[in-house]
């Protein structure tokens, strides 16, 4: 692989980002974050998931919605990219908190 040592520099800065973001959500009492050895978070803030993922989406935030699964009821997922799109997920969600 050619350039072997970029992407594993990468892949180990996404997985910093998730894990900041992931102790940051732990903070938040409104919060049920699940960790995760991937490059995203699922979490719930119980019957009021579906509320945020439509809020999110209006404020161009792309999540999936996997609430589907009986196991993940009203939980959503958030995929970690980068260090903008991290920051504007968590300002997002706590606006959508103190609302």
């Amino acid at each position: 692989m050619e350039n072997k040592q970029l992407f594993l520099d990468q892949v180990k800065g996404i997985l910093k980002l998730k894990e900041d973001l992931y102790q940051k959500m732990r903070d938040i009492r409104e919060i049920e974050v699940y960790s995760s050895a991937t490059n995203f978070l699922t979490f719930t803030i119980g019957e009021q998931s579906l509320e945020l993922f439509e809020y999110l989406k209006e404020q161009d935030i792309a999540l999936r919605d996997v609430g589907a699964h009986p196991r993940l009821k009203n939980c959503l997922r958030v995929t970690i990219s980068c260090i903008e799109d991290v920051a504007a997920f968590e300002h997002a969600l706590r606006t959508f908190l103190q609302a």
